[in-house]
Formats: structure tokens, sequence, C-alpha cells
């Protein structure tokens, strides 16, 4: 659960921790540097089709990313 230093729609960068064939685990920091963890599902990864998730980003990889 996220307190209320983040809300729907604040843009963050996020760490790639886990990748999977339906999307990507990300950790990120709020302002009191609270850490919290999500999905990035295989859809919203980038504009057009990924077939291959692992082909378009890695692991450890910051990425910007909108709650």
């Amino acid at each position: 659960m996220m307190d209320k230093s983040v809300k729907i729609g604040d843009k963050v960068t996020a760490e790639i921790i886990g990748l999977q064939d339906y999307g990507a685990f990300v950790k990120f920091a709020d302002r009191q540097n609270t850490e919290h963890k999500g999905l990035i599902h295989i859809s919203e990864v980038q504009s057009g089709f990924v077939k291959n998730i692992r082909e378009v980003i890695k692991v450890g990889q910051h990425v910007k990313a909108r709650l």
C-alpha cells in the first residue's frame, strides 16, 4: 500500500528487479525514501507490441514510470 507521499499519476524513477513473460517487477522510493514495489505489465513497457520483454528491458535498468 502506498502512503500519501505518492499518488496515482505521479512519475517516478524505478529500477527493474525482475522479469516475467507478462511484465517487469520494479522498485522505487517515495519522497520519504520509503521503498515500494510494483509491476509494469508488458503492454505498458513501450508503444507497440512487445513479443519478448527481455529484448526491451533488463534487470538493473532504471526506467521512468507513471503510477
